[in-house]
């Protein structure tokens, strides 16, 4: 629900949905989470599954996180991503990913 002054509150039963996005010429990254306030707390908003579009929206690709994020950013040039995740402190991660 969208409060006064455009603040958004959740209920606990509530998915959170993605956390994060960056793309590139060809595809769109998207960190997901899923997880419900009730259920996991904080930690719903820690995403461990990065989802791959192509720019039509149809899924490429999907990775499962040893670690999970709540930000990240593309680098094309090393077909990595850059996040900060909980494990179970804040720790900067770098996942290389398929070609």
């Amino acid at each position: 629900m969208v409060m006064e002054r455009g603040n958004i509150a959740y209920d606990r039963k509530s998915k959170i949905g993605f956390c994060a996005l960056d793309s590139d010429d060809k595809h769109v990254y998207a960190l997901y989470s899923g997880k419900t306030f009730e259920k996991a707390g904080m930690e719903s908003h820690y995403c461990e599954h990065l989802l791959v579009y192509n720019w039509d929206g149809v899924p490429i690709k999907y990775y499962h996180l040893e670690i999970p994020l709540f930000s990240m950013k593309y680098d094309r040039d090393n077909n990595a991503i850059y996040g900060i995740g909980y494990n179970p402190e804040g720790v900067f991660v770098e996942y290389h990913l398929d070609d």
